[in-house]
């Protein structure tokens, strides 16, 4: 690297450091087939106002948390996400993304996870990656230790994502940051990037036209 800066490596998780979707694998872990099958089939017309009526994901997105994750208590909660961490996760991981992160590792850089996914199995399997800190989604648990089917927090993603960068580095100028994203939810912290890999981890040139080419926080 060029840069006297600190050099910060932040990555997305579904699609980018693994091949599938891993957040409704593991909901579907946690609640058991038949349950998770009998909510997703409920959820059809929120599917049809996703597409014609306008209906924001997200909303969509919460609505399924809260069918399938209320009432589950906060001990399975976990014995699910961590034995999901450790037996399924490593299966999906991209053999391109084991060797960035290893190569960041060695370069003695700080690596960071930022991802839509839920903290609970996230953070786990990161540890044992060699991450230094991992942000995801964060679920309420009640009095009782069961869980409410709300998130804590908001969403961790889209601008979100920014955020709790500059939450964790304070000014993103005094780092040189090479981000890795795969989906529209990245592009606010992949345009805060001075490296930005979109759908790859090879380094992105302006005239490669298979990929979107970010480079020192802008489109080119």
């Amino acid at each position: 690297m060029n840069s006297n800066k600190p050099v910060i490596a932040v990555y997305d998780f579904d699609g980018t450091i693994t091949d599938r979707h891993t957040f409704w694998r593991f909901l579907r872990e946690l609640t058991g087939p038949f349950k998770f099958w009998y909510i997703v089939i409920t959820m059809v017309p929120w599917v049809f106002g996703i597409y014609y009526r306008g209906t924001s994901i997200m909303d969509a997105r919460e609505v399924l948390i809260r069918r399938l994750l209320k009432g589950t208590t906060k001990k399975r909660f976990y014995e699910v996400s961590h034995q999901f961490a450790r037996e399924q996760i490593p299966l999906w991981v991209k053999p391109e993304a084991k060797v960035s992160i290893a190569h960041h590792l060695a370069e003695g850089h700080v690596l960071l996870l930022i991802s839509n996914s839920a903290s609970s199995y996230l953070k786990p399997w990161a540890n044992t990656m060699g991450f230094h800190q991992v942000y995801g989604s964060e679920f309420e648990f009640d009095a009782r230790e069961k869980m409410t089917g709300e998130l804590s927090g908001t969403h961790c993603q889209g601008a979100e994502k920014l955020k709790r960068l500059k939450e964790y580095l304070g000014n993103l100028d005094d780092f040189e940051l090479h981000i890795f994203g795969d989906s529209e939810g990245d592009l606010d912290m992949l345009e805060a990037a001075d490296f930005a890999y979109y759908l790859t981890f090879a380094e992105i040139h302006r005239n490669d036209q298979r990929n979107v080419a970010w480079a020192n926080g802008g489109v080119q």
